[in-house]
């Protein structure tokens, strides 16, 4: 059932999507780090960040080793390992790991943007859309390599600067064999 907003009358399809809306629309500001004062639109999102900052990793992958902050992306790791993508779009048929992803993943069909910069007012169908946005208002850029001193806006962006350094090119095409250091090169191949 879609809902409206009182304040600028878009409809949402759902109570927590109006809800983020009405709390943008009133001109409360997101939650940010008091350490690099990066925004978050929930609050959990922001408490699980801060241990980025203090290097903690709660879980480890028994297969890989790799290590995470948060039981939700370990979660989301394990599931890889196992290719389980149980949840499937019907419109598209793009499959993911988490009813979640396929969730938000569903408002790109459906064009609803529920994330909107407190800033400017650009709406995003995703909350890391809107997450990674704010960096254009505040310049942040948190993570640098210790290796070229570089700096970067995210930690994704980073990852992928190491292999500069490294070489490492960890997409291949499945039938060519060319490897790729980014996925999105390996999609555009």
């Amino acid at each position: 059932m879609s809902q409206v907003s009182d304040v600028c009358k878009k409809t949402f399809g759902s109570s927590l999507n109006l809800k983020r809306q009405n709390t943008t629309q009133a001109g409360e500001g997101p939650p940010r780090s008091e350490i690099c004062e990066m925004p978050f639109i929930e609050k959990g999102d922001l408490n699980v960040h801060y241990r980025c900052h203090t290097k903690e990793m709660a879980y480890s992958c028994e297969v890989c080793g790799k290590t995470f902050t948060s039981k939700s992306s370990f979660v989301t790791h394990e599931k890889f390992h196992r290719n389980e993508r149980n949840y499937v779009c019907e419109i598209c048929k793009k499959a993911f790991f988490l009813k979640h992803h396929l969730d938000v993943h569903l408002l790109i069909h459906t064009q609803e943007k529920p994330y909107v910069c407190v800033v400017c007012n650009k709406a995003f169908s995703q909350k890391i859309g809107l997450t990674y946005h704010y960096i254009v208002h505040t310049k942040e850029r948190p993570f640098s390599c210790d290796l070229c001193g570089k700096a970067f806006s995210t930690k994704s962006i980073l990852t992928g600067h190491y292999r500069v350094h490294t070489k490492e090119r960890p997409h291949s095409c499945d039938v060519c064999g060319i490897a790729f250091a980014h996925k999105n090169n390996l999609n555009r191949h």
